[in-house]
């Protein structure tokens, strides 16, 4: 009898079916599979693991699989897998094996046991690749130890904030930053986070997070964080929101940086905006706005003020006997004297040189008189001791009534103008300014500074000197010189600069001064280049210094252009200086000057930079070659951090726009040390050179030494 055939559901069928299903299962798995017996050589290898491996069927049957696939580095980790397995444990692991090139793989291990009626008999293993999963992972632990290693190094904090959990995980700097221990967590939550807020910032800060927390809006705010004790840092916060599916902000995630030294820099630089280097006092720029703003209110309601222009009578006296340095002290000396008298709600600034504006609140002329009274006794009695020198040191005193009839220019020009009474009356006194004054003085004043001026340019009583600017960083050996306008009275004593200059730009005639410095200047450079033979290379170039006014003439610059070439000077060696001041109260007219001259290849240099009347973003609108700072800064440089620090932020900023600093006024071995360190390219002063006679005019010989030792 023959037995029927197995039915589909008999138990033969379904071993069979079950067999033919592994099989195929092995053959086409994208896993490798071996397996293996229990001495760990291999039995049968799918074609996936042949491929992972690069091997043939017949290079791996009847081989140990560890000496096909390991490195003898990890051959006592594998051992131990395969004991486990051999164990009838069921074993799982990540490890690096070899391919038959000796190329180096990752890959995840399965290893299970075979039993035969419970009794093991071998070992399936399964190996999946795993290297572009390790690879990736690889990358990203690097990039986040650079990561780490990037924001340590510059002070930088990165924040992750859990809106959840209220956490916040820290990484970067925290530990310098915000001053904890090294052993000290990088976690904390949101409560700690606002309790080291500065107490001002406080507030504004959490409702600025709580309202972007609603919007999903960027976060960018600064304010001041605690680190240790009372010691606070400014910092800049910029975070962004992650959002979940439904758009609802689940994470912030910015960045902390430290801009506590940028602060303290922006402080320096607007306080030096609205101040006196040299006093600590307001500043002209200050002392405008303040007379402008109560003139507009003096306007609308009737209040009267009172503004006071005070001139130190024996400044000059000081200054010429012994020098510059003893000139600053005694001006902050008896700026300390009058700002006693002051109310808080008055204004004392420094105007320039030994000049002092003070305005009086709500303060009518004859309670002004009052004040003037006050100050011109507290001078009378101070006394002035420099080494073995002692001065009686007096002011005088101007007056006119603020009411709002008169602009700031108007209103000092009257005040000037009754300043100059004062002295005229015997100094040492005051004068109240009236409006029957003012034609008669505007009118004496205007004739006698045209005349004056007038007069010498035609007796030839003008006259060139030059002061010689060194380059610093160029072991002093090339070097330029700035040309100096003289004038002498009719006995053949130079008269100090700031006697003629003012009044030759208050009426009229500094275009005329500055068109007669261009022409004679360059005609003398032009000779001394041809008689000497000197060409461009090595020689000296040489700046001369125009009035805003002179600039704001439209014709000027071709008057320039044409003298330079009628003389065959090398454009390259001729610099052009103007003040500050002048530069923005004359902005477009500079700017159309500067690129006329510039086209041609003569240079422009701004002039006493840092006396507080302009904005640093200015140097980005002016076309300009050098910077020559502030003398007053520069006279504090060797005793006074504040300066230091102005002068050094001002060094920042010029470099970062490639633009050379000049120091004006350096009269001492210290000062030149702090320039050097710094870093200022150029310098001139006493020091370095005494200004000399470089252009008398035939007919003119000096006869007596300067009045002054003003440069």
């Amino acid at each position: 009898m023959t037995p029927a055939p197995p039915t589909s559901n008999s138990p033969d069928s379904k071993d069979e079916a079950a067999s033919a299903l592994f099989r195929k299962f092995f053959s086409i798995s994208p896993d490798g599979i071996v397996l293996l017996d229990n001495d760990d050589r291999i039995l049968k290898a799918n074609p996936a693991f042949l491929q992972l491996f690069g091997y043939a069927i017949d290079e791996v049957l009847g081989r140990p699989i560890n000496e096909l696939i390991v490195d003898p580095g990890n051959s006592h980790a594998a051992k131990d897998l395969s004991r486990r397995a051999l164990n009838a444990e069921v074993v799982q692991q990540e490890a690096r094996r070899l391919r038959s090139d000796g190329t180096a793989i990752y890959v995840e291990i399965f290893g299970t046991p075979v039993m035969i009626d419970e009794r093991q008999v071998g070992i399936y293993a399964i190996y999946r690749d795993i290297s572009d999963r390790v690879k990736a992972l690889h990358a990203l632990r690097h990039s986040e130890e650079l990561f780490q290693l990037v924001t340590e190094h510059t002070g930088q904090l990165v924040y992750d904030y859990d809106l959840e959990t209220g956490i916040i995980d820290w990484s970067g700097a925290v530990r310098s930053v915000l001053g904890l221990s090294r052993s000290g967590t990088r976690r904390f939550n949101i409560d700690r986070w606002a309790e080291r807020l500065h107490p001002e910032d406080r507030k504004r800060c959490v409702h600025l997070m709580e309202q972007t927390e609603r919007s999903g809006e960027p976060f960018h705010v600064e304010y001041r964080l605690r680190r240790l004790g009372d010691e606070y840092i400014h910092v800049e916060d910029r975070g962004a929101y992650l959002h979940d599916e439904p758009g609802q902000p689940t994470r912030l995630i910015g960045t902390l940086t430290d801009i506590t030294q940028r602060k303290a820099q922006e402080e320096a630089i607007a306080y030096q905006a609205t101040h006196d280097a040299l006093t600590g006092l307001a500043n002209r720029f200050r002392f405008e706005e303040a007379v402008n703003q109560l003139g507009r209110i003096a306007t609308d309601t009737g209040r009267e003020h009172t503004l006071l222009y005070m001139d130190l009578d024996q400044f000059k006296v000081v200054n010429d006997t012994c020098g510059h340095n003893a000139g600053d002290e005694l001006l902050r000396q008896i700026s300390d004297r009058i700002d006693e008298l002051v109310r808080p709600e008055d204004l004392l600034a420094r105007l320039g040189g030994d000049e002092f504006g003070l305005l009086l609140v709500d303060t009518d002329t004859e309670q002004g008189a009052r004040t003037a009274e006050k100050i011109i006794a507290a001078v009378n009695s101070f006394r002035f001791n420099w080494q073995e020198h002692r001065f009686t040191i007096g002011i005088s005193i101007g007056l006119v009534a603020l009411d709002g009839s008169l602009d700031f220019i108007d209103l000092l020009k009257a005040a000037d103008q009754a300043c100059y009474a004062a002295k005229d009356q015997g100094r040492n006194r005051f004068h109240i300014y009236h409006e029957q004054d003012r034609l008669l003085r505007q009118r004496s004043a205007e004739l006698a500074a045209v005349a004056d001026v007038g007069a010498a340019i035609a007796e030839k009583r003008f006259e060139l000197h030059a002061q010689r600017i060194v380059d610093l960083l160029d072991d002093r050996s090339s070097h330029g010189y700035e040309i100096l306008l003289r004038m002498r009275d009719r006995r053949g004593e130079l008269i100090p600069p700031g006697e003629f200059i003012l009044g030759a730009e208050r009426y009229g005639r500094m275009n005329e001064l500055d068109r007669w410095v261009v022409e004679h200047a360059l005609q003398r450079i032009g000779e001394q280049d041809h008689s000497a033979g000197t060409t461009s290379a090595g020689a000296p170039w040489f700046s001369i210094n125009l009035s805003g006014i002179t600039v704001g003439d439209t014709g000027f610059g071709d008057f320039v252009c044409e003298a330079v070439k009628r003389h065959k000077v090398d454009p390259t060696r001729i610099c052009f200086e103007i003040t500050e001041s002048a530069a923005i109260t004359h902005h477009r007219h500079a700017v159309r000057f500067f690129n006329t001259v510039r086209a041609m290849g003569c240079r422009v240099m701004l002039d006493d930079f840092g006396s507080g009347l302009s904005s640093f973003a200015y140097l980005k609108t002016l076309p300009i070659d050098f910077i020559k700072l502030d003398g007053s800064l520069i006279h504090d440089l060797g005793r006074s951090d504040f300066s230091h620090a102005i002068v050094r932020a001002i060094h920042d900023v010029a470099r970062a726009l490639h633009i050379p600093l000049i120091a004006e006024h350096v009269e001492t071995p210290e000062v030149l040390d702090q320039l050097n360190a710094i870093g200022v390219e150029y310098a001139q002063g006493f020091l370095l050179h005494r200004p000399s006679p470089w252009l008398v005019p035939t007919g003119m010989t000096p006869q007596r030494p300067a009045r002054s030792g003003s440069c």
